[in-house]
């Protein structure tokens, strides 16, 4: 039976949605029974459209979502993060949202916010809405600093692998169009599925809007990984991402960055170790050829893999229509 037949609310229900506007917010949970009933409790004051997704929980959390008056898609396997907003999307398009609100279900968004994040959406300015930490100084204050430096640096690679200029690349906090609900594709189970949503986002040319957000820590339990673990494997994730989607930028930063070097290593050769000093400047042509074998190399592989990629794109493309 398809989860999403159960019977839906009223129309009556919808209060604070503009006139001819639908939207459905969607929490990803995963035992999450401390924080989901009063978290669901503060969406519905201005949203009636409430799924709680229990990507198979071993608590009460889907429970205590029913009884604070969320509808509860269960997944009867872990299916991760990707999977949890696979199922968002899917409710989403299922639902004829005319936006769509994810957030975190640990109580570290405040739900007061979530108009912040529609507004812009059902003004039709923008396809994705982004709720960014730090964009505003008082949500700075509130996040630990080992929290900042790790979100800061997966996005500032994830910026430098994308030429985007965002500031939260890891919010988990996000209002999406109907536009975009049509186009977006979650493939990853893992946490680097809302960074391959931003890809997708890039390739589909929507218009990107970071509102700021603030958020609460104190209370909220992290990652059952240490935060040291957590923040290599997302920071990996992200680096492996952007290889497989942008392989010319990825491998090109590489092989561009070994030839940039190449007339230093001659100057410096040259300067300190001329040709009378023998082994010394041989080393250094030796460093040279190197570098630029490895540099042409790299360039060379990133062309041929970005090739390679739209080709299969276009195959895949053509299989789905």
């Amino acid at each position: 039976m398809n989860p999403l037949s159960q019977p839906q609310p009223e129309k009556s229900w919808y209060s604070k949605e503009k006139a001819g506007s639908r939207v459905i917010v969607c929490m990803p949970a995963f035992n999450e029974e401390k924080y989901i009933a009063s978290t669901v409790l503060k969406v519905r004051k201005h949203y009636r459209n409430v799924f709680v997704i229990d990507d198979a929980s071993v608590d009460e959390t889907a429970l205590m979502a029913r009884k604070a008056g969320a509808q509860v898609i269960g997944h009867t396997e872990n299916q991760g993060y990707g999977g949890a907003l696979r199922t968002c999307f899917k409710i989403g398009k299922e639902q004829g949202a005319d936006c769509l609100v994810i957030l975190d279900s640990d109580g570290q968004h405040d739900p007061d916010q979530i108009q912040l994040l529609v507004e812009p959406i059902i003004g039709g300015k923008v396809d994705l809405v982004i709720g960014s930490r730090f964009k505003s100084r008082e949500a700075r204050k509130n996040i630990p600093s080992y929290r900042m430096l790790g979100i800061q640096t997966i996005t500032q690679v994830f910026n430098l692998g994308t030429s985007m200029e965002l500031t939260d690349s890891q919010s988990g906090f996000r209002a999406y169009s109907k536009k975009a609900l049509g186009s977006i594709k979650v493939t990853s189970d893992m946490m680097d599925a809302s960074m391959e949503i931003l890809f997708d986002a890039k390739e589909h040319m929507f218009r990107i809007k970071e509102v700021p957000i603030v958020v609460k820590y104190e209370g909220v339990e992290g990652s059952s990984e240490g935060p040291w673990s957590h923040g290599m494997k997302v920071l990996g994730q992200t680096v492996r991402l952007i290889r497989e989607r942008d392989p010319m930028r990825f491998f090109g930063v590489i092989g561009g960055s070994m030839i940039f070097l190449i007339p230093f290593v001659i100057l410096y050769t040259k300067q300190y170790h001329p040709v009378e000093s023998g082994f010394m400047a041989l080393g250094g042509m030796y460093i040279v050829t190197v570098l630029s074998i490895l540099g042409s190399f790299f360039i060379f592989t990133g062309v041929m893999l970005k090739g390679v990629k739209r080709i299969s794109d276009r195959i895949l493309d053509m299989m789905n229509d």
